[in-house]
């Protein structure tokens, strides 16, 4: 054999040592450096902050060495390292340099949802108001100097309690703004309002102790929603509407504890959460797979969840103090009440990541009675 004949073959054996001593064209002299890879971590929306991160080659860089530039300059706030908090909705350009290597991502930054409450200022009665969830775009709804509360959305109609004519009566207001009407004219007060979610048809309570009435959105024609369930005296009140609108979560003492209920239209009421301590103020998912409510049954008052195939049940607050009045956003989000040693303020969590509370920022004063926007 030849010597050009023992080089081939050895280099047939040894093809693969051969790469790696760059003994051919595509060996690592030549291939190109790895690139730097942005991404980002959280709700990329108007008032939350995202988490930043950065990879050479799949390995993360540290954060203390990459330098951020964002584009526009006031759209967003870099804090810390490697978090950026969010203050305009549109695009936002990030712009990172490791050493020689440089990369840029855009981001689209969305405007939060928009809900509607209660709120009284220092010195003020209590209105009905709208805002979004960064405590942006604050407009007042209704316009009474007497307090107005609890409201309910749906259909393009804002219903809500007022007590301008001495005990609390039912109004309703054009959403977009117009004349406001009063619904009922009642000796008994009314409480706990809710459109159904075509907006045709009205539930709330009536009396004391308190009846749910089922009635067209106007308040007329009311009926009994339940007078098969429990005796003289039971307390009705919180119906809820699924997002079809084919059945009602409530609150009863049909049992004797408050617990909450299932309406499905006929036939009476089927009790899905009970206990020894009190159940309320239940709301539906927007999928109608869940309900969200309100327990005292781990000490105080704080937030469940309770998935209806199964029967499961998941705290979703754990703090020292009260939770109340959940509402289900369309995005999967709940909105609800926090309770402290200076009065009422709203909050939101996400139910897939429950221990991140988040407070909805609106001025001095106390917020309560969330509603969702269709």
């Amino acid at each position: 054999m030849n010597r050009s004949t023992s080089v081939r073959a050895q280099a047939r054996r040894f093809g693969c040592m051969a790469v790696l001593l760059g003994a051919c064209g595509d060996g690592l002299t030549d291939r190109p450096a790895p690139d730097l890879v942005l991404s980002t971590a959280g709700r990329a929306e108007r008032g939350l902050v995202l988490e930043l991160a950065a990879t050479v080659g799949g390995d993360a860089v540290p954060p203390a060495e990459i330098r951020w530039t964002v584009e526009p300059a006031g759209a967003a706030e870099l804090v810390g390292a490697n978090r950026l908090r969010l203050r305009e909705a549109g695009a936002v350009t990030l712009r990172a340099a490791h050493g020689a290597r440089t990369a840029q991502m855009q981001v689209a930054v969305s405007v939060p949802p928009s809900i509607v409450f209660e709120w009284r200022g220092l010195f003020a009665s209590t209105d009905v108001y709208r805002a979004a969830l960064d405590g942006r775009d604050m407009v007042r709804l209704t316009q009474s100097v007497w307090d107005d509360f609890d409201p309910t959305v749906a259909g393009g109609s804002l219903v809500f309690l007022s007590r301008r004519d001495g005990n609390s009566e039912l109004y309703s207001v054009p959403l977009a703004g117009g004349t406001e009407r009063r619904l009922t004219q009642t000796a008994a007060d009314e409480i706990t309002p809710a459109l159904s979610p075509d907006g045709t048809r009205l539930l709330f309570g009536r009396g004391s102790p308190p009846t749910l009435f089922l009635a067209r959105a106007d308040a007329t024609a009311p009926e009994p929603l339940a007078s098969s369930l429990g005796e003289a005296g039971t307390t009705e009140a919180s119906g809820a509407w699924s997002p079809t609108g084919d059945r009602v979560a409530f609150v009863s003492t049909a049992e004797g504890n408050p617990d909450v209920y299932l309406w499905t239209g006929a036939g009476t009421p089927t009790r899905i959460v009970s206990g020894s301590a009190h159940d309320g103020e239940p709301a539906w998912s927007p999928d109608g797979t869940r309900i969200a409510f309100v327990s005292a049954r781990d000490g105080n008052l704080e937030l469940y969840m309770l998935t209806l195939a199964s029967g499961q049940l998941m705290r979703l607050t754990h703090r020292i103090g009260a939770e109340g009045f959940p509402v289900w956003l369309r995005d999967g989000r709940i909105v609800y009440v926090e309770y402290t040693g200076a009065g009422r303020r709203l909050m939101w969590l996400d139910p897939e990541r429950p221990t991140e509370t988040h407070e909805i920022p609106l001025p001095a004063g106390e917020a309560s009675n969330p509603a969702a926007l269709p």
